[in-house]
């Protein structure tokens, strides 16, 4: 795994949205991690799961859930 939640928790609170990780699983599948975020600074409290790639570094598994809760 190229990224770990703690380090996955720091990128997305550098990206200045209030997003609180929910559920880390890298055990479904050998190259993918669920990751299940709440974005806190939406009206809707908008949350999601989102598989990303176990090859990925922090900064960009931030991205790809950022992109799905925005």
């Amino acid at each position: 795994m190229a990224f770990t939640q703690a380090q996955l928790q720091t990128e997305l609170d550098s990206s200045g949205l209030n997003c609180i990780i929910t559920k880390f699983d890298n055990t479904s599948s050998a190259s993918f991690t669920d990751v299940g975020v709440q974005n806190m600074n939406t009206s809707a409290k908008k949350t999601g799961i989102v598989q990303v790639a176990q090859s990925n570094t922090a900064a960009q598994a931030a991205a790809a859930i950022l992109t799905a809760l925005t």
